[in-house]
């Protein structure tokens, strides 16, 4: 029996697009963000390399701020990427793991509990 819930989606995108839209501040903050949060550049850490930190700041319309942190985890530009990601930032068992991999012009994406 699994202890989680894993959510997969499958993207019609080169793979590039994908990784880029989790690995270069300037398209990850249009990414992480919408319409009604944003995720501004300066708040905006992403040292993407094995073991390297992300963070990201999100605000919320209502006021409210996110603090977003992870860790990458597996690199295999542009076709695969796995790191984690928690809006807990001192309860890191709280992070999931975000397992991105591409090729054929298809990009999956799932998410799941840390391990």
């Amino acid at each position: 029996m699994s202890n989680g819930l894993t959510i997969t989606r499958i993207f019609t995108v080169p793979p590039e697009s994908v990784y880029a839209a989790w690995t270069r501040p300037e398209h990850f903050s249009v990414w992480f963000g919408t319409a009604a949060v944003s995720v501004p550049l300066d708040t905006l850490s992403l040292d993407v390399r094995v073991g390297g930190e992300w963070r990201a700041v999100m605000h919320l319309a209502d006021g409210h701020v996110i603090n977003w942190v992870g860790e990458y985890v597996e690199l295999d530009p542009p076709h695969r990427l796995v790191f984690t990601m928690t809006d807990r930032p001192d309860d890191p068992a709280r992070a999931r793991h975000r397992h991105l991999c591409g090729g054929r012009g298809r990009y999956r994406d799932d998410a799941s509990p840390g391990c």
